[in-house]
């Protein structure tokens, strides 16, 4: 049995000014729901990364039948900027702003 989670990157990036952050996220299918610590292995080339937090999106019903988005939000510890262009060509994609 597995578990689908959206997993969210964040990369401290220092170009010119101030440094920022650049979040990427990713759906994957995981063994498990992972714990604060856990370090995980992307299998896609990019370096592996620590749990920092997961979190449990419950849903209201009606169910009806049909695809529901993941419900498992998984974050990873912040990483240096220099991984960045790596996972984006890892197809990570640019988390949208709320």
């Amino acid at each position: 049995m597995s578990i689908v989670c959206t997993v969210t990157r964040r990369f401290t990036v220092k170009d010119t000014g101030a440094p920022r952050n650049v979040e990427l996220s990713k759906i994957l299918e995981l063994p498990d729901v992972p714990t604060h610590g856990v370090v995980l292995d992307f299998g896609d080339g990019t370096p592996p990364a620590a749990v920092t937090g997961v979190r449990f999106r419950c849903s209201t019903g009606p169910w009806e039948p049909g695809c529901f988005p993941p419900s498992v939000e998984v974050r990873i510890a912040t990483e240096p900027g220099a991984g960045l262009d790596e996972a984006r060509a890892a197809a990570w994609t640019p988390v949208e702003a709320p």
